[in-house]
């Protein structure tokens, strides 16, 4: 397998949100996406983790991306995240697709 580079938006299913995690206040990952006309189904989770983003005013950092690294029903591998700052966001969407890595 070769990973390679996409930063492209997605198309998730809203029906694959779980409201659970959602009530959170955090982005849940689709279970199910769409990428340039493919339907990616995901079976496994293999990692999480947030983008956080120094601010020499505050304290704090600013969270900037939640990222989501995946095993599909194909056998790829997806780095996907979602965009928090909706300024940020291309074109109102707020989840990207950042690499891909599937099976020769």
């Amino acid at each position: 397998m070769a990973e390679r580079f996409v930063s492209e938006a997605i198309v998730p299913d809203a029906s694959t949100f779980d409201p659970e995690a959602m009530a959170g206040g955090e982005p849940a990952p689709p279970a199910r996406w769409r990428w340039r006309g493919r339907d990616f189904e995901v079976v496994e989770e293999l990692e999480r983790w947030k983008d956080v983003t120094p601010r020499s005013f505050e304290a704090e950092g600013y969270l900037r991306r939640h990222w989501f690294r995946q095993r599909t029903a194909c056998g790829a591998t997806a780095v996907i995240y979602f965009q928090r700052r909706s300024r940020d966001a291309r074109g109102g969407k707020r989840w990207f697709l950042y690499t891909l890595d599937e099976p020769d």
